[in-house]
């Protein structure tokens, strides 16, 4: 990208929304019905709000840095022989969290399409076009997740078909009875919002202009608008036991959706998100 080119605003905000998006959607109501019990879709709003202040912290941060990149202000605060250990560390953690989080796409996407396809032919695609994708710069990268944001985001609406199976009846009066709260279930569902911090290495990319923190807001909005949508429907659908011992709730009620091209819409589902989980890695 050269170096007078800024992002836009909206390819800002849509980059951020396309790395924080990852596969827990699918399981994200079976946790929710295990961990807080009835009516533990409204915990979605919960985490939803931890990540909108850890954002404002990092608009806070770069108000602060005067527009200097995060490399920039650490490297004129902390000495250069901590830092380099410390980086080292950080893209360690970033790759192993973006393998496991593409493994376990994978394999979901292999166990419902493809059961007798090796998964390791599909995770070097993955690989691959993630490779290809980084070799493009940040400036591409944000093109190009704009153009898949708009051939996936209308799948969310597709719920909109089961309307007719939703009863409020099914969410109880009760608030967080018959769960099983788990620390290491709280951090494993807090997880799916995770991806925002990457704005801090978009310091020296943006502008005044482009509202960076905005975007990032707005974009952790719509993501915990669909958590929110999606866990709710899945609550008014089944019932706190049903939805307890299914494992991929989402999954199982769009394979009900039939469209007159398709038979089921489910492995379509599949085939637009393995480009976007190619952000999320």
């Amino acid at each position: 990208m050269a170096a007078h080119e800024k992002l836009a605003p909206i390819h800002s905000a849509i980059l951020i929304y396309m790395i924080q998006s990852g596969v827990m959607v699918f399981v994200l109501p079976q946790r929710l019905a295990q961990t807080f019990g009835t009516n533990g879709w409204i915990a979605v709003a919960g985490f939803g709000l931890i990540v909108t202040l850890n954002i404002a912290l990092i608009g806070l941060v770069y108000k602060l840095g005067g527009g200097r990149t995060i490399f920039e202000i650490l490297e004129q605060s902390i000495p250069k022989p901590i830092l380099f250990p410390f980086y080292a560390a950080i893209a360690v953690i970033w790759m192993m969290l973006g393998s496991m989080a593409g493994k376990e796409y994978i394999l979901i996407f292999q166990m419902f399409s493809f059961p007798t396809t090796h998964s390791m032919l599909f995770y070097f695609a993955l690989v691959t076009l993630v490779a290809w994708l980084l070799t493009k710069g940040i400036y591409n990268i944000a093109k190009a997740a704009t153009l898949f944001f708009g051939m996936f985001i209308w799948m969310i609406f597709l719920l909109f078909f089961f309307w007719g199976e939703f009863e409020w009846g099914r969410l109880t009066p009760f608030l967080f009875k018959g769960g099983e709260f788990s620390l290491s279930e709280q951090f494993d569902m807090y997880s799916s919002f995770l991806g925002f911090e990457l704005c801090l290495l978009l310091f020296g990319y943006v502008d005044r202009q482009t509202k960076l923190i905005g975007g990032a807001i707005w974009a952790n909005g719509i993501l915990t608008w669909n958590y929110l949508y999606a866990a709710l429907m899945a609550f008014g659908i089944y019932s706190l036991q049903q939805l307890k011992s299914k494992m991929f709730p989402i999954i199982d009620i769009l394979a009900y959706v039939r469209l007159p091209f398709i038979e089921r819409v489910d492995n379509l589902f599949f085939g637009f998100l393995f480009f976007r989980f190619c952000f999320r890695c």
